[in-house]
């Protein structure tokens, strides 16, 4: 079964190839990538689980993924207050987050791993029921703001 809702995890332990790091001073923008990549992980689990060629097709068209992270940015708009909330600190922003550099910046994270540990996980999940279960957690790392 996919994982739901956090599968972006800050932790400040090592970093691995499967890593995305951010450098980012904007707490408000850093809170808003950590969401909308979370979102967009959870959306490509939602269809693999039904259809799994069709996943792995979103991912590798750019024009795909962002329309799928454009979706998952007015999302986080639309119920940001929620998403504060559940992830984000009084310090967090509305108006402190530019939608334009905020697409750019998950475009960035998806191209420099966000992208090859979701096939990982994608193919993982067809061998489940040969070899068990895995799940390579997605980890972002703000060299920053600590996250």
């Amino acid at each position: 079964m996919w994982p739901r809702n956090g599968a972006v995890h800050r932790l400040q332990e090592e970093y691995d190839m499967n890593d995305v790091v951010l450098y980012e001073k904007n707490e408000s923008m850093s809170f808003a990538i950590c969401t909308v990549l979370s979102l967009y992980c959870d959306f490509i689990y939602e269809i693999a689980y039904g259809f799994h060629n069709e996943a792995v097709m979103i991912i590798e068209n750019e024009k795909c993924v962002g329309q799928a992270l454009k979706i998952q940015i007015n999302n986080l708009f639309d119920d940001f207050d929620y998403y504060k909330k559940v992830n984000g600190t009084e310090k967090v922003k509305r108006e402190d987050i530019d939608e334009k550099e905020l697409f750019n910046k998950v475009m960035a994270a998806h191209n420099q791993g966000v992208k090859a540990l979701i096939m990982k996980n994608l193919e993982a999940n067809l061998r489940e029921k040969e070899e068990g279960s895995e799940y390579w957690k997605l980890k972002i790392f703000n060299r920053f703001n600590g996250i």
